[in-house]
């Protein structure tokens, strides 16, 4: 059981510019988060893999500041009140961590689209277009049938004639 949470925002501004914004915004957090490279975003359907390395940031969402994975961000298990994770110990307001996390990185200036797994074992079974203001409930409904969804969520904050709602299974 490895549970991850990985992808890369695109940018309409450099990735050296939009690095401030969010490592500001990921200080504020419980969450952990780091770099990684295009070799790292495993399971990811070839024509969802980022095309322009300037324009984009790749990430890690992990458990601790300083961890390594999501095993308990990701857990479905309420911990007992001894248990120290640095967490809050309900599955529910770990998951709310994680939708607030992302939702924030997709309001950040300068976000056109996340692209976001959520995964055991680097396993993408789905992968969903959703709107910045449809990725909650959609991500909680995901939660309560699976966790984790084994999902790659492209999360868009634009309206634009192209965007699509939709699910498509790889």
């Amino acid at each position: 059981m490895s549970y991850l949470v990985y992808g890369f925002i695109q940018t309409c501004t450099s990735s050296a510019e939009f690095q401030a914004d969010l490592g500001s915004l990921v200080e504020q957090q419980l969450l952990g988060m780091r770099e990684i490279s295009a070799e790292d975003l495993h399971g990811f359907p070839p024509e969802h893999l980022p095309s322009d390395l300037s324009h984009t940031v790749l990430f890690e969402i992990t458990s601790a500041k300083e961890g390594w994975g999501a095993e308990y961000l990701l857990s479905h298990l309420d911990f007992a009140p001894e248990v120290e994770i640095g967490l809050p110990l309900g599955a529910k307001a770990r998951q709310a961590l994680l939708i607030s996390l992302l939702e924030a990185m997709a309001a950040l200036p300068g976000t056109e689209k996340i692209y976001v797994t959520i995964n055991d074992c680097n396993q993408i079974e789905e992968v969903k277009f959703v709107s910045l203001k449809d990725f909650g409930p959609v991500a909680r409904a995901d939660f309560t049938e699976e966790m984790p969804p084994d999902v790659l969520y492209i999360i868009s904050n634009c309206v634009d004639s192209e965007w699509r709602e939709e699910t498509i299974r790889p």
